[in-house]
């Protein structure tokens, strides 16, 4: 393996390395999303999906749930991917950016190129900081989205050199640092070409999170899926503003919260552009890990959206 390669550390555990399997089980959970996703009044492939907010745990929990995202996109135009998810392990990114240093991504199917222009570009703005490979293999948030996409590309007729990715490892960044991100950022959005995912799990409730809010009269499932769901109607109508602020009312634990906000904040600049048309964002699947009936349970909860031109 070169060192200018990222490995793929999940593989095996997180999810299959043995490359026919995952690709059958890609291919199911991309047609369970073509089923589940013709109600939702959200005209695919028309609409061209512009972005993606998907779930990156283990694939037997969240492959399904991701795959009603990744099902609607739409990628033969496609030739660059911005892929931002949150920082899960290395403390000292704190409240800054990283951005790989590496040449290319491994994958079961095989590799995936980074973008070292943009990459670049990135750390030349003070934007982005480089991160050391042995940090960059061990955050799952970015990794569990590789396969995906190599997939969706590859079915597509994409070969790996007709495309490529800007991995983002976002730390816990500052709304005016999201606000300088945003103006980055919001051209490439703009690029028909340009294709961004938004790595993000939602609640994680339970002692092993440090999470056990004091519950309602209703079962703590159902109160979980409540207060997911009024965030994620906050994240449909892209409101940065009110999604911060319930973030600090509920303390939900979406581990993907800075990478969503900057999202939102990407569309905002880009909508306050002129003649730019906003983009629709709908949720089109939600589910969790296991049902909290008792105070001793746990769970994450996952959900994928997109946000499609009109």
């Amino acid at each position: 393996m070169s060192d200018t390669t990222r490995r793929a550390t999940k593989a095996g555990t997180w999810y299959t390395q043995d490359a026919a399997q995952l690709l059958s089980e890609l291919k199911n959970w991309l047609a369970q999303g073509v089923a589940s996703n013709s109600d939702l009044g959200v005209d695919f492939p028309s609409s061209r999906v512009k972005a993606v907010i998907v779930p990156h745990a283990g694939y037997r929990f969240s492959g399904a749930t991701a795959g009603h995202a990744y099902h609607a996109i739409d990628v033969r135009e496609i030739n660059r991917v911005f892929l931002i998810g949150p920082n899960h392990h290395w403390a000292e990114l704190g409240d800054r950016v990283g951005v790989t240093h590496l040449k290319s991504c491994e994958t079961p199917m095989g590799p995936i190129f980074v973008d070292t222009i943009v990459t670049q570009a990135l750390q030349d703005e003070g934007l982005a900081i480089p991160l050391r490979k042995a940090v960059d293999e061990q955050e799952h948030s970015l990794e569990m989205q590789m396969p995906y996409l190599f997939h969706i590309m590859a079915d597509a007729g994409k070969t790996p050199s007709q495309w490529t990715l800007v991995p983002l490892m976002v730390g816990h960044t500052s709304a005016a640092q999201e606000k300088k991100l945003a103006a980055f950022l919001s051209p490439h959005l703009a690029d028909p070409h340009t294709l961004f995912v938004i790595s993000s799990d939602f609640c994680h409730w339970g002692e092993p999170y440090g999470y056990m809010p004091r519950e309602s009269a209703v079962p703590i499932y159902k109160s979980i899926e409540t207060m997911d769901r009024r965030g994620m109607t906050l994240i449909e109508q892209q409101n940065v503003a009110g999604f911060r602020a319930y973030l600090d009312e509920t303390r939900n634990t979406i581990c993907g919260r800075h990478a969503i906000s900057l999202l939102l904040e990407t569309l905002d600049h880009l909508h306050a552009q002129p003649d730019h048309v906003r983009l629709q964002g709908r949720f089109v699947h939600y589910t969790n890990s296991g049902r909290v009936e008792r105070p001793s349970d746990f769970s994450v909860s996952y959900a994928s959206a997109v946000f499609v031109t009109p």
